[in-house]
């Protein structure tokens, strides 16, 4: 059947004209079909009986839209016209066949093979071809987040170079599935984007394929940009799908938008593509989703719907550059002298693992804004103290709440008895342990749920990237949130414990500021303003009726005791 294969070999093209193929956006022209070599045959069987033979790299959709290979997919949720559908089985047949590879004018080459949506990866690269045909002793980088995608978009290159005319092909030096060079001495190599795969040569272009979805691509950029920056004329394109906020494409982004960066963006919505209309927007949303649409064809940063703060919050948090940087504390506001800070603090073991992390916050604004942050992996918990004094004495003695789960005992003891810092938050005087916060279950829950309630009615402000991007990967984890994947939660985790914080009657003894009212007093009036007058009505033939009115009206009652309760 159709088929994706990374490395795979055409031995003929058939040229179409006048044929379509269903896809998730409704029907779309096909302009070729490739025959590929043979390749082993895979039988992918769904739970709805639904079935299809492809080969191990053949291109299906999970349900949140990502590409995942047929030999990855068992078990997994595929997209299917019936809806998500569960894969059943996924088995080698022990067979081989040439696979038919479909050429799809479309923008994300997606179509339905026996009702599964699978993907023809067709990357722009007409611009790359001309650059290194008519620009001798040039060496382009193109990069994808697997090696695969990236051997792949140098597969569709190659695919593009043998199409062109005959006087219009330059001679090749090396062909293979990583590299092509050419007579004129210029390269094109393909690579994964990890830290060492550009590291040390001189690039005239790079290029970087659906680079929201490169894991750690932070470290990556960082140790990519020497490349860029050696050559006044370096070229950089960065293309990619939207995939929330907080992460390093976005951070690039919204840099060319405020024209803090010399990227220039474009963006290419749906409505730019011809033949697209509202019927069709309709169509397609009908086939995907609200949120889907939005990111994919819209090209709209959305966070993830399970994270712990909506989407819509996220979105209208910006990050600031500091003020300054000093000993890798981060300064965004000045402290003021008639002002009132937290500092809530989260410890690691400085082992290169989990950052070490603390957050100040102004809370004598209304909203309370983070005004200083420190994020660190590699601070000892020995050395960590100096940092925390050296800030928490700028910003008027700030009141300093560390977490005293494992290492974090270690720095509450150092700050409380070694640097002998009155205005350290002190559970219990009795304990063992008394000295900070243990970040218990109920600790963590009640942090959550205050949090949530901050940013979402606009109560605190945070304007620290890191901490943006940590909280659009904090989702749900059993009955907690933590960070997903890889990701890290260490800033986020400050945050909780400042939640908290908030509403112990220590916060209450320091600010004026009541929390109940603070976050629940508009919730309140508003379920008093809905809570129409009751009366019974005496109607024989609707006595049912009457008693699911009342029902509903103690509802409303007992709500409304809960909120003032809080």
């Amino acid at each position: 059947m159709l088929s994706d294969i990374t490395e795979r070999k055409f031995i003929e093209t058939l040229e179409l004209d006048e044929y379509e193929i269903w896809t998730d956006t409704g029907w779309e022209e096909i302009s070729q079909i490739h025959v590929t070599v043979p390749y082993d045959e895979y039988d992918v069987i769904l739970e709805n009986g639904k079935n299809i033979t492809v080969a191990d790299t053949h291109i299906f959709f999970d349900n949140h839209m990502n590409e995942i290979y047929a030999k990855d997919c068992m078990g997994r949720t595929l997209m299917t016209t019936d809806g998500p559908i569960v894969v059943k089985s996924v088995i080698a047949n022990g067979k081989s066949s040439n696979m038919y590879d479909i050429g799809v004018n479309s923008e994300h080459h997606r179509y339905y093979t026996n009702d599964i949506l699978s993907h023809n990866s067709i990357t722009s690269v007409a611009w790359l071809l001309h650059y290194v045909i008519f620009n001798g002793e040039k060496k382009i980088g193109v990069l994808a987040n697997k090696g695969a995608t990236a051997r792949e978009m140098l597969s569709r290159l190659t695919l593009m170079l043998e199409n062109l005319p005959f006087f219009l092909q330059p001679g090749c030096k090396v062909l293979n599935k990583g590299s092509i060079r050419f007579s004129n001495n210029s390269e094109i190599i393909a690579a994964a984007t990890s830290s060492s795969s550009v590291r040390g040569l001189s690039l005239n272009v790079i290029f970087m394929d659906e680079f929201a979805f490169v894991q750690n691509a932070n470290e990556f950029y960082t140790s990519t940009y020497p490349v860029i920056s050696s050559g006044k004329e370096t070229k950089v394109i960065i293309t990619s799908t939207p995939n929330g906020v907080g992460n390093m494409f976005y951070k690039l982004w919204e840099g060319s938008v405020q024209k803090s960066n010399e990227f220039k963006g474009f963006r290419i919505r749906w409505q730019d593509v011809p033949g697209r209309d509202d019927e069709w927007k309709r169509q397609t949303i009908a086939n995907t989703s609200e949120l889907q649409f939005d990111q994919e064809y819209s090209c709209n940063f959305i966070g993830s719907s399970q994270t712990l703060v909506s989407s819509e919050s996220l979105l209208g948090l910006s990050a600031l550059e500091p003020l300054k940087r000093q000993h890798g504390i981060n300064y965004y506001y000045e402290p003021e002298s008639d002002h009132d800070y937290i500092m809530t603090v989260d410890v690691s073991k400085g082992r290169g693992q989990d950052y070490s992390t603390f957050s100040i916050i102004d809370i004598s604004t209304m909203p309370f804004r983070v005004v200083c942050t420190y994020r660190d992996n590699m601070v000892s918990p020995l050395i960590f103290p100096e940092y925390i004094m050296r800030a928490a004495k700028q910003y008027n003695d700030a009141l300093v709440v560390i977490e005293n789960n494992d290492a974090g005992i270690v720095v509450c003891n150092a700050i409380y008895y070694d640097y002998e810092y009155d205005n350290t938050f002190v559970q219990s005087s009795t304990k063992s342990n008394g000295i900070g916060v243990t970040m218990s279950k109920r600790v963590k829950r009640i942090g959550c749920s205050n949090l949530k309630d901050l940013l979402e009615s606009g109560k605190l402000q945070i304007c620290d990237a890191w901490t943006i991007q940590e909280l659009s990967s904090f989702e749900p984890k059993g009955d907690s949130y933590s960070a997903s994947g890889s990701a890290h939660d260490d800033m986020v985790m400050n945050l909780v414990m400042f939640a908290w914080f908030v509403s112990t009657d220590a916060f209450g003894g320091m600010s004026n500021v009541d929390l109940k009212e603070l976050l629940y007093s508009d919730k309140i009036k508003e379920m008093e303003e809905d809570l129409p007058p009751f009366g019974i009505i005496n109607d024989s033939n609707n006595t049912t009726s009457n008693f699911e009115s009342f029902e509903k009206y103690q509802e409303t009652i007992d709500d409304m005791k809960e909120w003032e309760n809080l």
